[in-house]
């Protein structure tokens, strides 16, 4: 979820963006923790899911700052069609987002 939007220098006498003061930020769509979107040496700090509908013709993308908080919402979606769930990674060290804590939340 966008939690502030990205804010604009403009030139006075154009009226055009020159620069960005404020760039966006995001939180997690369930607990609403602030998490950064840049990706790091390890990959990303978020963890992502899409939702796809059949009907709608569209899609819903959330990001999560952990495995608990992405299946906290998967038990309140509905889809007529299908949901992509996160990568699976071994590698990452970000707290909350490891394999470990995946398998966590499935026991």
């Amino acid at each position: 979820m966008k939690l502030t939007e990205c804010k604009w220098a403009t030139c006075k006498t154009c009226n055009q963006r020159t620069r960005m003061i404020q760039s966006e930020s995001y939180g997690c769509d369930t607990c609403k923790t602030s998490i950064s979107l840049l990706t790091k040496n390890d990959g990303h700090e978020y963890l992502d899911i899409t939702v796809f509908h059949r009907v709608e013709s569209g899609t819903t993308h959330y990001q999560f700052c952990s495995w608990v908080c992405v299946f906290k919402k998967l038990k309140t979606l509905k889809t007529d069609y299908f949901i992509s769930l996160p990568f699976l990674k071994f590698d990452t060290t970000v707290k909350g987002q490891t394999a470990r804590d995946f398998f966590k939340c499935l026991r």
